[in-house]
């Protein structure tokens, strides 16, 4: 990995903890989801407007819906996160608020689409997991040397 990704990816998880630490500390108040709300709608409107004037999307009725949706939840998100760092522990909420939305999401996606784990998820069906492939037999190499074509004599 390049030395820059390295630090890249340093400096957001920096980034990333000094957030939720600060979260923590401000979890007494909803100052702290409205701040940085809004701090978020600055940095990205002017983005957001670029992209609209030169791209020219098409919003329907779906893409619409799934705006308001992916942004009620995100405000859910934010102010449970800020209810639970109220009740306990940075180490207890962090790591069930970050292991809640993939599970959320995925149980969504089960109950509200229809869709079902397929074979790369064995467990999920109760079965066991395939077994690795075995090696070559006898049958499979016949006609071909062991030895590399370079270290032939």
């Amino acid at each position: 990995m390049p030395l820059s990704s390295l630090c890249a990816v340093l400096l957001a998880a920096l980034c990333h903890a000094a957030w939720n630490l600060q979260a923590k500390r401000a979890a007494a108040s909803r100052h702290f989801v409205w701040l940085y709300s809004a701090a978020s709608l600055a940095v990205w409107t002017p983005l957001v407007i670029v992209v609209l004037l030169r791209q020219r999307p098409h919003f329907g009725t779906p893409q619409l819906a799934a705006l308001a949706g992916t942004s009620v939840l995100h405000l859910l998100y934010s102010l449970s996160l800020q209810a639970g760092y109220r009740a306990a522990d940075l180490s207890i909420v962090y790591p069930l608020a970050r292991g809640s939305g993939p599970l959320f999401a995925f149980a969504g996606a089960v109950l509200l689409f229809g869709e079902r784990p397929g074979p790369r998820f064995p467990a999920w069906r109760g079965a066991r997991s395939p077994a690795p492939a075995s090696r070559p037999t006898r049958s499979t190499t016949a006609g071909r040397s062991r030895r590399s074509p370079s270290r032939r004599s």
